[in-house]
């Protein structure tokens, strides 16, 4: 490809709204995230989740169709109330639109209130992650029951 042919397209690209940065593995980089936030949330780590989305957390919309704001001091109160979690995201997927990335999949596992028998769960999940200097950062979460 020639000097002209390049620039052309550079241009292009910045005319659509496209990265000309963006990283063949961006995907996997958004699966792992995905998936590294769910060790920490299991773990019990509101500090280690924390470097997944930023200082005023990440909206989500929960499975009883409350919207919420999930800080850092929201997975404090969680860990405190003695809740056990086992869940992961199965069936993940990852479609990337520029600095922005659309995750979908199950959110599947057990949770476990204080005393009680685990309950299984099994939930719809849509995640939008944005590339910022400090990597993929959590904007906001919606889960909601599967289709009968």
């Amino acid at each position: 490809m020639n000097r002209l042919t390049r620039i052309f397209a550079l241009a292009l690209m910045l005319t659509l709204g496209l990265s000309p940065v963006a990283r063949a593995d961006d995907a996997l980089d958004v699966k792992s995230a995905t998936l590294k936030l769910y060790e920490r949330l299991n773990a019990n780590d509101p500090e280690g989740m924390a470097a997944f989305f930023n200082a005023g957390g990440f909206s989500e919309f929960t499975t009883e169709g409350k919207r919420s704001q999930m800080t850092t001091e929201v997975f404090r109160q969680i860990g405190k109330s003695g809740v056990k979690l086992d869940l992961t995201v199965a069936e993940l997927d990852v479609k990337l639109l520029g600095d922005v990335a659309i995750a979908t999949g199950y959110r599947v596992g057990t949770i476990t209130p204080p005393g009680a028998a685990p309950i299984k769960t099994r939930f719809c999940m849509t995640m939008v992650w944005q590339k910022s200097a400090n990597g993929w950062k959590l904007q906001h979460a919606h889960f909601s029951p599967p289709a009968a």
